[in-house]
């Protein structure tokens, strides 16, 4: 075989391993992204139970009590998210019942400058339409089945008690109960393996350096340092940029008049550590409310002024001082496995894509034959010549702080 079909045949592998590769994590997201949270929060509470042992208590109790403070912060930041969401939940007709003729009227004018119809943007082609009516007409009789089935329910939801059937009531009940028992054996799960990952730490170590050569294992042992290192600089930089967005946001919605502040502060700073589409996201959910709010063009302007300054400061003061170059990825790499990992495991792989990436790059940098793809992965050398008004300003912001 000549040297372009070998690359071929590798190229071929490499595609043909990268298919099954998703797939299992997809299919093994259940086992594999409670220890993969587990290996990274375990390693942030890590100097947490060296310190302790260093004060002369035990590896299991150092081991418990730095999980134990990890499982109270989380269940106490659990506890007051869950409580600003039982009372959006518990007002949810009414924030739909003024959001509704709100996104009509935004239709409405949107169709009558434009003068274009949404529903026609959205209307299928008419060469797709015949193919679409017969399949839909194979399926309409069991569509009318159906429909006669759920007659009886109809005229239940009907009555006066409409859907607050016993039948619906317990099996809404039954769906919550499952989902939060699910999440809380999730939650349980992931707090023993960090437990376990901190009691055997060091057999842990032993096991991964007898894979390698005696004249590795120092390099071994700087990439492991490093990489605890990362984690723990950003995951626990991200909590802290959490707490300090929290309460910018509260305090601003608050002045504003914002409904249910809280709630949307909350869920706007926890949302910024979704790289991009986080930001987006919180963003478009405190205009929402501020349009349940009243939607005056002032609350608006307020919110947008809000997220402006706070983007500003996160940037070119919170992210330098708090995380600094903790995770040094670029940012289209950072777009591209945010995606992947939203493609892999949902929300949760895009906030492990940059920590398990900034780890890959540590390997990379540390491993010659792959340090191109660590200056792949990373952040130098993408600045142009010169320097811009941002990187002049944030140099000021350094100046200012060192004085």
């Amino acid at each position: 075989m000549n040297k372009v079909g070998w690359i071929i045949f590798y190229l071929f592998l490499v595609i043909v391993g990268s298919y099954f590769a998703f797939h299992g994590l997809i299919a093994a997201q259940g086992f594999l992204a409670p220890l993969v949270i587990a290996v990274l929060l375990a390693m942030v509470v890590l100097p947490v139970a060296g310190k302790l042992e260093q004060w002369g208590l035990g590896r299991g109790l150092a081991s418990f009590i730095a999980d134990l403070v990890l499982m109270i912060a989380t269940l106490g930041f659990v506890f007051v998210l869950g409580a600003q969401v039982s009372l959006v939940v518990g007002d949810w007709d009414k924030i739909t019942d003024k959001l509704e003729p709100k996104i009509d009227n935004a239709i409405q004018y949107v169709e009558q400058k434009g003068g274009f119809s949404l529903d026609k943007m959205f209307t299928m082609p008419s060469f797709m339409q015949s193919d679409a009516d017969s399949t839909s007409a194979g399926q309409q009789d069991a569509a009318d089945a159906e429909q006669q089935k759920g007659a009886s329910a109809n005229a239940s939801q009907d009555s006066p008690f409409g859907s607050f059937s016993g039948r619906n009531i317990l099996t809404g009940a039954a769906s919550s109960a499952m989902t939060f028992f699910g999440f809380l054996g999730t939650l349980i799960l992931v707090f023993i393996y960090v437990f376990f990952l901190l009691l055997y730490r060091n057999k842990l170590r032993k096991s991964l350096l007898r894979m390698i050569s005696d004249d590795q294992k120092e390099r071994a042992n700087k990439i492991i340092a490093k990489s605890i290192t990362v984690v723990k600089g950003y995951l626990a930089g991200r909590f802290i940029l959490i707490i300090i967005l929290s309460a910018f946001y509260v305090i601003g919605f608050l002045l504003l008049g914002v409904q249910y502040a809280i709630f949307v502060g909350i869920i706007a700073a926890v949302l910024s550590i979704i790289p991009y589409f986080g930001n987006i996201i919180g963003g478009a959910i405190a205009l929402l409310f501020a349009v349940v709010s009243g939607g005056d063009i002032g609350i608006l302007m307020g919110v947008v002024a809000v997220f402006v300054v706070s983007q500003f400061l996160e940037n070119n003061l919170l992210v330098p001082y708090v995380i600094g170059e903790k995770v040094a990825l670029n940012p289209i790499v950072i777009l591209i496995i945010v995606i992947l990992g939203q493609a892999v495991w949902g929300v949760m792989g895009m906030i492990l894509a940059i920590p398990i990436t900034g780890i890959l790059k540590v390997v990379f940098d540390a491993i010659p034959v792959t340090q191109p793809l660590g200056y792949l992965l990373g952040n130098e050398g993408i600045g142009g010549d010169g320097e811009g008004v941002m990187t002049k300003l944030k140099k000021k912001i350094k100046n200012l702080f060192h004085k």
